[in-house]
C-alpha cells in the first residue's frame, strides 16, 4: 500500500489526533487508511473516509454498520 495524499484527511480533527500510515483499502464509497492515534503510539486503527458523492442515507447505513461493528 502508499501513502496517502497529503490532502486524504483535511479535517484538522483528524490531523490531531492520528498519523496516517498507509491506505488499505478503496471502494466505490469510500477509502480506508491504517492510523496510529498521537496520543497512544501503539494503538492502530482504520479510518474510513466516505467519498462526499454517497447519499447522506447511504452514509447513515454505514454508520450503524461501522457502530455495531464497534
Amino acid at each position: 500500500s502508499s501513502p496517502p495524499p497529503s490532502d486524504e484527511f483535511d479535517f484538522e480533527e483528524v490531523r490531531n489526533k492520528y498519523k496516517i500510515l498507509e491506505k488499505i483499502g478503496e471502494g466505490t464509497f469510500s477509502v480506508v487508511f491504517k492510523a496510529q492515534k498521537i496520543d497512544e503510539p501503539n494503538k492502530i486503527v482504520a479510518l474510513k473516509r466516505i467519498h462526499p458523492t454517497c447519499s447522506p442515507q447511504r452514509i447513515l447505513n454505514e454508520i450503524r454498520h461501522l457502530k455495531n461493528v464497534g
